[in-house]
Formats: C-alpha cells, sequence, structure tokens
C-alpha cells in the first residue's frame, strides 16, 4: 500500500493498492502545444499521432497461419475464433480517434494538479452541501465551455469494438505519479472511465458503478470510505466530482447511452442533469455511446448538446456496396480456414452485403457460419448461395433485424417516426472543421 494526496472532505489520505494491475508510470513528454505545456496530466499521456500513425495504432491482425487449412475439420472450426480479433480501421474510425484526442487533452488543458484553482475547486465541492447552488458558483469560474463526443450508430456497427476496445487502448487508463520539475504530486490519474448504461439506472446506481470502477481501476476504497450504499444520488454525484477532480478525470464515457431513454423519465433526467455539473463543475467531457435511439435525448437535452461542439456527432451508418465495402470485405477473405480458399469476388462481396445489410458485425458472423457450414458439409468452399442464404439462416432471430434493415437508411430501421426529425437536429451540432456530409464508412465490429 501506498499513500497519496488526500482526498478533501474525508479525515483519512487515500491508500493506493500498490499490486493493482494497469498501472503505468508517468513518463513526461515535451508538448509542441503552447497550452499543453507545464501540466503533468498533460504530458504524461502518448504523443499525439498522426493520421497514418493513427491507422497503425488501429490497426489489429489475430494470430493467424494460413497452414491451418490443412488441420482436420474439428481443428478448423476453433481456428475461426480468430477471426473476432480482427479489426481494420477506416478513416471513420480515424476521425473518431483524432476528435476522442481533441476532447481529452483539450479538457485537462483547463485543468492541473499544480494550479490553485486545482485545490480551491476541491475545498469548494468537499465543503458544499448537497443540494446547494455549487454548480453555478464553480461554472462561472471555468474559463470555457467543455466539450465532449456523441457516436451513434446501430448494433453491430462496431461502435463499442473502435472506440472502447481499440481507441482508448492506445491511452494508458491509469497513470503513476510521484515527482513533476522537483515537486510532489502523489497522484494517480485516471485517464477514462466507461460505464455502461442501463434502463434500471438511477442517479444513484449509475454513481455507484462509477465509484465501484474507480476503486477497481486506481485500486483505492472510496465506496468503503464514503459509505456509498446509503448514501443519496446527489451526494453520490457530489462524491463523484471530487473523485474526478483529485485523479484527473480525462473523460467519462458512457456506453448503450440509449439505455437513459428506457429509464424512467424523471431518473433519466436527473442522470443527465447530474453528467452536465460533473462537466460544469470539474471539466470532464462526457462521451456518449448508442445506437440512434439516443438522438432522442442528446436532441431534447439542449444542454447535452451543446457539449458535443469540439468532439462533433459522429453517425455510423451501414456500408453501401460500394469500393469501401468491398476493399473490407477482401480484407476479411483472406481469413479462411477452409481447404479450398474461395477467391474474393464482386459476386461473393454482394452477397455477403445482401445478406449483412452491410452491417459488420453481422457480415463477419455470416463470414464464420459459412465457413462452419462448407465444413461440416465438406463442400469446403464459399458459394454466393451459401453466404446470401444458407449461413443467414444460422443467424436464426437476426433475420428479422436484418429484414428491417434493408430499408435505404439506419433510422428507418428502427421504425421510429421521429429518427428523421432527431437526425437533422443533431446533425446540426457537427463540429465547425467537420463536413456535414456523411463521413467514411466504418469497419468492422
Amino acid at each position: 500500500m501506498t499513500r497519496g494526496a488526500p482526498l478533501l472532505g474525508i479525515e483519512t489520505h487515500q491508500v493506493y493498492d500498490v499490486d493493482t494491475p494497469g498501472v503505468t508510470a508517468a513518463k513526461y513528454l515535451t508538448q509542441d502545444i503552447p497550452s499543453y505545456r507545464g501540466n503533468p496530466w498533460l504530458e504524461a499521456l502518448p504523443p499525439i499521432l498522426s493520421k497514418n500513425q493513427w491507422f497503425a495504432a488501429l490497426r489489429r491482425k489475430p494470430t493467424w497461419d494460413a497452414d491451418v487449412r490443412h488441420l482436420d475439420g474439428h481443428l478448423r472450426l476453433h481456428a475461426l475464433n480468430a477471426i473476432d480479433e480482427w479489426f481494420e480501421p477506416s478513416g471513420q474510425t480515424v476521425s473518431l480517434a483524432q476528435a476522442f484526442d481533441r476532447v481529452l487533452r483539450a479538457g485537462l488543458a483547463r485543468r492541473s494538479p499544480l494550479h490553485p484553482e486545482h485545490y480551491w475547486l476541491l475545498r469548494r465541492m468537499s465543503r458544499a452541501p448537497v443540494g446547494s447552488s455549487l454548480n453555478i458558483a464553480l461554472a462561472a469560474r471555468r474559463p470555457a465551455r467543455v466539450c465532449g463526443l456523441v457516436l451513434l450508430g446501430a448494433s453491430g456497427m462496431g461502435k463499442s469494438t473502435a472506440l472502447i476496445d481499440r481507441v482508448l487502448a492506445t491511452f494508458p487508463r491509469v497513470i503513476q505519479h510521484t515527482a513533476y520539475q522537483g515537486r510532489d504530486i502523489p497522484h494517480r490519474q485516471l485517464v477514462h472511465l466507461t460505464v455502461e448504461a442501463r434502463s434500471s439506472h438511477s442517479l444513484k446506481t449509475l454513481c455507484l458503478d462509477c465509484i465501484t470502477s474507480v476503486d477497481a481501476l486506481l485500486g483505492t476504497n472510496y465506496a468503503r470510505m464514503l459509505g456509498i450504499r446509503t448514501a443519496t444520488g446527489p451526494g453520490l454525484m457530489g462524491h463523484m466530482r471530487t473523485i474526478a477532480a483529485l485523479h484527473g478525470l480525462g473523460a467519462l464515457i458512457i456506453d448503450e447511452f440509449q439505455q437513459l431513454a428506457r429509464a424512467k423519465q424523471a431518473a433519466s433526467e436527473e442522470c443527465i442533469s447530474q453528467l452536465l455539473s460533473l462537466s460544469n463543475v470539474v471539466g470532464v467531457p462526457v462521451i456518449m455511446v448508442g445506437t440512434p435511439k439516443a438522438t432522442d435525448i442528446v436532441s431534447a437535452e439542449a444542454r447535452l448538446a451543446n457539449r458535443t461542439t469540439l468532439g462533433g456527432t459522429h453517425e455510423w451508418d451501414p456500408f453501401a456496396f460500394d469500393e469501401d465495402w468491398r476493399k473490407w470485405t477482401g480484407l476479411l477473405f483472406e481469413y479462411q480456414v477452409l481447404k479450398k480458399p474461395t477467391a474474393h469476388t464482386v459476386d461473393l462481396s454482394r452477397a455477403l452485403h445482401g445478406a449483412s445489410k452491410g452491417i459488420v458485425g453481422v457480415a463477419t458472423a455470416i463470414f464464420q457460419l459459412a465457413q462452419i457450414i462448407a465444413i461440416t458439409s465438406r463442400d469446403e468452399r464459399l458459394t454466393t448461395d451459401l453466404l446470401a442464404k444458407r449461413a443467414l439462416a444460422e443467424v436464426g432471430q437476426m433475420r428479422h433485424i436484418l429484414a428491417d434493415l434493408g430499408l435505404n437508411r439506419i433510422e428507418q430501421s428502427l421504425l421510429d417516426e421521429h429518427r428523421v426529425r432527431r437526425l437533422r437536429d443533431v446533425s446540426t451540432l457537427r463540429a465547425p472543421d467537420q463536413p456535414k456530409s456523411n463521413p467514411p464508412r466504418t469497419e468492422n465490429h
């Protein structure tokens, strides 16, 4: 155990578990951006990547050997599992990564453990009674509005894989600081925190999930110290703001954000309002990831929508049958375990598109199932009929979802008569430097 900085408002010093996995020792890098200099929370982050560097960083190839094609069938069925590890980034993924990187650093640029306002903020938050006008008083001292980011797309489009599994993986999750330029800063910095929204979430349960996740990542024991099981929702959010400020939380990612639309209206509105307080008071960007059903929440809550101006609203539609799709399926076809590997053709690519409606997660599943059928039937080859009909039949209930997704636009697939109007509302919130037209198509799940 090691002692860290005191959490103001709690009588004891915070103690870290030294054996906590995933903690990276701080290494400070010289910053080219003037506003990023002299801030240990920023200087400890990885260097800013170029577009080509992002492509290389996000790409993930599975452990693969073409010789598996010579193994017995029952072994080759296991080899197919490696396809789940494959990830080929597209221009849209890189745009998302660059937007997240800007949002993360912009939020931290306004905060530093060396700045006097950091400790002023901690004192004010720790002393403020629950339900006070703290948000207004503190927000007035913030130099600029905090930014955020919205990522919308149908299930299977690879949103969570792209952002949570690939983009966030390029950043350390927890950084251990000890000393910076001769000053002791015994902090554990939490670079990003991801919480999955649930329809049963109230403000209290959302905060419980956040704080218990913080304990698991940082090796802290806030849940026990704060007695969170008996605390109120607003009280827990007050503690969460203090924890976020103390540990330099860079971004809070709310996955499956559309689930809040299924919660009771009062609970949903309270959660959104308090998320805004985390942004207003502490300066933590909130990243929202969800299906197009989350559009109703974003467009209906103007205050939340205004936080997306720097990161933008990224809408991921299924692939069209175009060159991007053919390139993606060409790469996918490299991962065959059949004794008679089938060359990638336009007809096969078209058949896979028709069966999957351009949804990469579904296309990958169909591609794997088609090979399973080919192996077990001893045919050992891929055909248009196999991809378009037989493998799709194995997907089961997914057929009904795909039938809906066969409409011209993804919002129609959700059978939501308000989707088009909501989409137009949110599209106006894009960053000034982003085109309003749809960005390049996305990639695998």
